[in-house]
């Protein structure tokens, strides 16, 4: 399993489960068109 380092306290945590808690929500619901633009930058800027 891959994982990654919080840089803020460095907990290592699963790459797939790597800020998907964090997704944007509207109406109580995940803002998927946001959420797929949000993996995609962070998918540049951090490649495996």
């Amino acid at each position: 399993m891959l994982y990654r380092t919080v840089p803020k306290n460095g907990d290592q945590l699963s790459v797939l489960g790597y800020g998907c808690m964090r997704f944007p929500v509207r109406m109580k619901s995940i803002n998927e068109a946001l959420a797929q633009k949000q993996i995609l930058r962070s998918r540049i800027k951090r490649p495996n």
